[in-house]
């Protein structure tokens, strides 16, 4: 696999905390041996993240999905979602991988199965969490790439969500 290049102002979608921004690209360590870093900063959480270029590849950094990715992930949205049959703690920790995997399609099936069928269904808190952060992630990103605000973007991925 090809080493990723970004520069001051690309987004980024860091796997483990959502789309961020390179702010700037820093020298650290000492003379004998300076390391470049990603400064990378998160607006949700207003966190920044200083990444080493080196590892960048390595912890799963990567630029915006593409259109062909984002249309997949819509895809997912609209089927049919999962039977909720086994426990929640195993569905649990496979929800929470997706999630942290960054993957907009992963996203959209943790979406697309956690996503209340109707106002009155129960969800415990963990589910619910579990299906906001999904949302807030891959609406972060959809919203720049359809030059929107995540507001909007949210509304985008509910309207796609299949109406079973």
């Amino acid at each position: 696999m090809e080493e990723m290049s970004y520069t001051a102002g690309d987004y980024v979608v860091y796997p483990v905390y959502g789309v961020g921004k390179i702010s700037h690209i820093d020298q650290r360590g000492d003379k004998a041996a300076p390391q470049e870093v990603y400064r990378i900063n998160f607006l949700r959480d207003r966190m920044v993240l200083t990444l080493p270029v080196a590892k960048a590849m390595q912890s799963g950094l990567r630029g915006l999905s593409t259109p062909d990715t984002i249309e997949q992930a819509l895809k997912k949205l609209a089927k049919k979602g999962r039977a909720r049959s086994c426990n929640w703690t195993k569905r649990a920790q496979e929800y929470t991988d997706k999630v942290m995997s960054g993957d907009p399609i992963a996203l959209a099936e943790v979406i697309r199965d956690l996503h209340p069928l109707d106002d009155a269904q129960e969800q415990s808190y963990s589910e619910r969490k579990m299906y906001h952060e999904a949302v807030d992630r891959l609406a972060g990103e959809l919203a720049l790439i359809q030059d929107t605000d995540t507001a909007a973007a949210i509304d985008f991925i509910k309207r796609n969500l299949s109406t079973r």
